[in-house]
């Protein structure tokens, strides 16, 4: 008897499982997007980007995904568009349940400014030479003399 019942157990959990498979693939590519969500994540103290440039910047290449097909939209076309700009560190796009894609941005963050007769630019967390935002000025050390980038 418990044998039988262990059977039906194991028949009904293999029947859930194939049912649920079947009923949910294929249904994002059907559907179209229904929004752009960009989040930037360390934007607490510099500003260095923000959402209406992002959009801008997929809207240039093209690859704005609302009111197209899920399946069309090539979230990785749109990660490389955005780490194009170099106050960008990081980038993660992707597709949600509820048929909208997700952009979450990790901006570059300046430590110190660099005023040189060879150019003006910060140096990030990294140690990396990286451009002025013409939108925003961090409040940084400055070092000024005859610095070159390398």
């Amino acid at each position: 008897m418990k044998l039988i019942l262990k059977i039906i157990a194991v028949l009904l959990l293999i029947g859930y499982v194939a049912f649920a498979a079947m009923s949910f693939y294929g249904k994002p590519r059907e559907e179209t997007c229904k929004g752009l969500d960009v989040i930037i994540l360390d934007k607490s103290d510099i500003h260095l980007i923000d959402e209406k440039e992002v959009v801008a910047m997929i809207k240039y290449e093209d690859l704005y995904p609302v009111d197209k097909e899920m399946g069309e939209i090539n979230t990785e076309r749109i990660e490389e568009c955005i780490k194009k700009d170099r106050l960008i560190r990081e980038v993660e796009c992707f597709k949600t349940n509820d048929n909208r894609i997700r952009v979450q941005i990790n901006q570059r963050i300046p430590v110190l400014r660099i005023m040189s007769v060879y150019g003006n630019y910060y140096i990030d967390k990294e140690g990396k030479a990286m451009p002025i935002s013409y939108k925003y000025t961090a409040r940084l050390p400055i070092a000024s003399g005859l610095y070159k980038k390398n």
